[in-house]
């Protein structure tokens, strides 16, 4: 329940750190993909027909963008909706527009990407993310990790991977900002940190946390 509880944070703060990975713009691509059609003209529509020719795995991401009003449909296919609106005025950028959509959706879905859409090695950078942020949150302190000490608590917690492909995860997870790192450790971005923790007030004050 606490690890389930602390990763729902950890996603919720984090959403835009970790939408700039690469992990994220590999397997959430199809969300890019379907909304680059709205970024070139004013007035543009996605008509049905094209859409079938896609398939029923592209209808799942348009109905998840649909239920997010990134898009709507109108009387012969979709066009932009009126988040998608709210996030292009905000993004200075396609490059940082495409980023604040993908965080949008995570913060907002991830519990329906990873049982829907099985993104499995994306829930690994959340859940090595997680590895950390969830004893941070427990003690509500900054702590230093190594590398070796989070793989070790990844393995322990959820399944066995290689410390090869654990390690690029970390990585990312340290160049998008997740995470802090200085010589062989890994701690906080304490601005995060201090969001988590409020929320975790916030929202289970009585949970009795589990000592690490």
């Amino acid at each position: 329940m606490w690890r389930e509880k602390a990763e729902s944070i950890v996603v919720q703060v984090s959403a835009l750190e970790l939408a700039n990975t690469s992990p994220a713009r590999v397997f959430l691509n199809p969300i890019n993909m379907i909304l680059a059609n709205f970024m070139q003209e004013k007035d543009v529509m996605i008509p049905f027909e094209d859409i079938e020719k896609l398939g029923k795995k592209v209808m799942r991401w348009i109905l998840l963008l649909e239920d997010l009003n990134l898009i709507k449909k109108i009387q012969y296919g979709y066009t932009y909706g009126d988040m998608f609106t709210a996030l292009r005025k905000e993004a200075k950028s396609d490059r940082q527009f495409e980023t604040l959509v993908l965080a949008y959706v995570i913060e907002k879905r991830y519990p329906l990407l990873k049982e829907v859409f099985h993104i499995q090695q994306f829930e690994t950078l959340v859940h090595l993310d997680n590895c950390y942020y969830g004893p941070a949150l427990e003690s509500e302190t900054v702590l230093y990790k190594s590398a070796s000490s989070l793989f070790r608590r990844f393995v322990e917690t959820y399944r066995t991977r290689p410390f090869l492909e654990l390690r690029h995860v970390l990585h990312e997870l340290r160049d998008s900002g997740a995470l802090r790192s200085k010589e062989a450790y890994y701690f906080a971005n304490e601005e995060l940190l201090d969001k988590m923790i409020e929320i975790k007030k916030t929202e289970i004050p009585e949970l009795a946390f589990p000592s690490t």
